[in-house]
């Protein structure tokens, strides 16, 4: 009754996403689906709430008729020799890998295959391993971050993560300047239009130093929209000093522990000068903190409760502390001097 002459169509549009995933799937295309929050904002603007984010039939939809829109645009573009931007994604470095291999491994999860030629197909093994189990967004983070970062150039260098030969960006001209060249390449190709008279050899020579400009510009909004939204959440979290989350452990430094708060996802830092209950010596090979004495360990992706100790607005920094620390010690006044405890001549 609701959606009336278009509901058989987004049957079929069902279906169609589904055999579009399982083909991607086939040739080895790696599919994060990475926890994300929402901030909630009232109307004058300020953060009240924090929605994890959704990824529903409807996304899988969009996301999938997108991938195959763009794939198919840049082909056509490719095989035509029309000049264009491309979205380029290279293979990780063989140090990333390495690293991420090592890591997985302390997690009980093996990295199979030759890292000079790693294909995706087996980072997607990886993240099956994992689907459905507590630590999922950890492992994807993980993943994540060993990826080279995709960028813009006249070259089709094809897109790693996806496993395809062929990508640009095409489905929003509105919003993103690569897409908007791209449409107008495809317009000229769709219209007929002799490349020369397209302007094709000023537009080639001009690519790289497009290319280029619109990566980094990429790059700086991405940053801004990090830092903005780190922000908010600790804004959100500065009434909150005092109370208690649950948290998983994101990174082992020798100074102390990165926690994200749990449905808030948001990082924040426990020192190590506040676990002291032992001394905690760091592993780095096993990227963990050891207590000498008792030997209680804090490692990857384990769960804790901590508390919320201090906000810092300034610097967007949450300072956390593990629930059941014993209390600090009181430091010695270094003006004071010490009391002499032998008996005098």
């Amino acid at each position: 009754d609701e959606y009336g002459e278009i509901l058989h169509l987004l049957g079929t549009a069902r279906e169609l996403m589904k055999i579009l995933l399982e083909a991607r799937a086939a040739r080895g295309s790696i599919d994060f689906d990475l926890p994300e929050g929402n901030v909630v904002l009232d109307t004058d603007g300020v953060t009240v709430g924090v929605q994890p984010g959704e990824r529903n039939v409807a996304h899988r939809i969009v996301e999938e008729f997108m991938i195959a829109a763009n794939e198919s645009v840049a082909g056509e573009l490719e095989g035509r020799e029309a000049p264009a931007l491309h979205r380029n994604h290279e293979s990780p470095s063989l140090d990333r890998l390495s690293e991420l291999r090592e890591i997985l491994r302390t997690l009980g999860i093996a990295l199979e295959g030759d890292l000079r030629e790693l294909h995706p197909s087996a980072l997607q093994r990886v993240l099956a391993q994992v689907a459905g189990h507590t630590e999922e967004p950890f492992v994807s983070t993980l993943v994540l971050r060993s990826m080279q970062r995709a960028l813009y150039t006249p070259e089709s260098k094809g897109h790693y993560a996806l496993s395809a030969r062929h990508y640009t960006h095409f489905t929003s001209p509105i919003r993103r300047y690569p897409d908007l060249l791209v449409h107008r390449q495809l317009k000229a190709v769709v219209l007929g239009r002799d490349p020369e008279e397209a302007g094709r050899t000023l537009l080639a020579q001009r690519l790289p130093a497009i290319g280029e400009h619109c990566s980094d510009t990429e790059r700086r909004a991405e940053r801004a929209e990090r830092l903005i939204l780190q922000w908010k959440l600790v804004r959100l979290l500065e009434e909150r000093v005092g109370e208690e989350f649950e948290g998983r452990i994101t990174g082992v430094q020798p100074f102390g522990l990165f926690v994200q708060l749990k449905d808030y996802f948001v990082d924040g830092l426990v020192p190590v000068r506040t676990l002291t209950d032992d001394y905690y010596v760091f592993d780095p090979e096993r990227h963990r903190l050891e207590g000498r004495d008792g030997g209680r360990v804090f490692k990857l992706a384990d769960s804790v409760r901590v508390l919320l100790d201090a906000v810092d607005l300034r610097t967007r920094g949450l300072d956390l502390r593990i629930v059941g620390m014993p209390e600090p010690r009181p430091r010695r006044d270094p003006r004071r001097p010490r009391r002499s405890h032998r008996r005098s001549r």
